[in-house]
């Protein structure tokens, strides 16, 4: 111990060497004080609320994990691209699929327009 602060002071520098006395002392304090801290020994904690604390974790760990699970089951930024996607096309050919509807709606009209004139002259002759 006689030789540790004049080899600090030569290794480090008076203000390493101070540096290091502080946090030996500081070191020297919390071991003497058993790690309770500076203050009273009632600010421990005891082992009754440690379980119940214990309790509330495995509670909130079995909720996360939960949360967990639920979000894995949901569908991710690019499944719901896709679905954008399909319904996309879905609702293009429902267009093409109206456009051809109404005019096959026009040909049928236009047919039966011709078949009634055309019944109309025979019926005349």
């Amino acid at each position: 111990m006689d030789n540790l602060i004049p080899s600090l002071i030569e290794m480090a520098g008076p203000v390493g060497a101070t540096a290091a006395i502080l946090l030996l002392a500081f070191a020297a304090i919390i071991r003497w004080k058993g790690w309770k801290g500076f203050g009273d020994g009632d600010r421990m904690i005891s082992s009754s609320r440690v379980d119940q604390i214990d309790s509330k974790l495995g509670t909130i760990d079995k909720r996360l994990k939960e949360v967990e699970v639920d979000l894995a089951s949901r569908p991710t930024r690019e499944d719901l691209y896709r679905v954008e996607l399909m319904i996309g096309r879905m609702d293009e050919r429902q267009k093409s699929m109206e456009a051809m509807a109404k005019a096959i709606g026009s040909a049928v009209t236009r047919i039966e327009d011709f078949m009634l004139s055309y019944a109309k002259e025979q019926g005349k002759k």
